[in-house]
This record gives structure tokens, sequence and C-alpha cells, in this order.
């Protein structure tokens, strides 16, 4: 899309996914080292944010590829609870934290093209 110059503002487009990926790592600055999360026991998951800010990120430009990148996704957390690297709950309650953050980042851009059609 934004190669074949179809994706309208695309300077703010890029801004919104930096600054959606730029939370992600906010999030875990403060929450992973101190060990507060949720819930005791439960980890923030670094792997599952940055995987669905970047599928955010997809979706709100290719907006068809939703079931392609919910089954990638779907198969990605299944791969990292499945190796333990993270437990379902840490995939769980940071996917219910990170995606309607990130879905939030992208608000402005989403606007905008409408307001532009």
């Amino acid at each position: 899309e934004w190669k074949a110059a179809r994706l309208k503002f695309p300077e703010l487009f890029w801004v919104c996914a930096l600054i959606s990926i730029t939370l992600v790592y906010i999030l875990r600055y403060f929450c992973h080292p101190a060990g507060h999360w949720i819930r005791p026991g439960m980890n923030y998951s670094t792997h599952t944010a940055v995987a669905i800010s970047l599928a955010v990120t997809l979706v709100m430009c290719r907006p068809m590829l939703l079931p392609a990148v919910v089954i990638v996704v779907g198969a990605y957390l299944w791969l990292i609870t499945f190796l333990g690297y993270h437990t379902p709950g840490d995939a769980i309650s940071t996917g219910a934290v990170i995606l309607p953050l990130s879905v939030l980042c992208h608000l402005p851009w989403l606007l905008s093209y409408r307001r532009g059609r």
C-alpha cells in the first residue's frame, strides 16, 4: 500500500505505528523489572505485545488481512506458550492490555483517513 502510494497520510500512519511499538517498551520498562503486572505470578509478555502491536498496524493498513493475521498471531501465541516462554495467562493478559492501546495509538490516522476520503 505504501509503496504503491495507496496509503493515505503515510507519515501519520507510521508515526502511529511507531508510537504503538514504543508503548510496548514503555510498559515493559515499568512492569517487567518491578514484577508488577495484572496479578502476582503473571508476567508482561514483550513477545505478545510486539506481535499484537504489529498485527494491529498491519490490519489497519489492510483490513482484509484480519483473518490471516489472527491465525498467524494465534499460532505464534500458542507456540510461545507451548515452548514455555510464557504462560497462557501472560499472553492473554498482555494482549488484553496491548490490543486496545495499540488501536488507540492508530486512532488519529484512522480518523484522518476517514475524513480524507
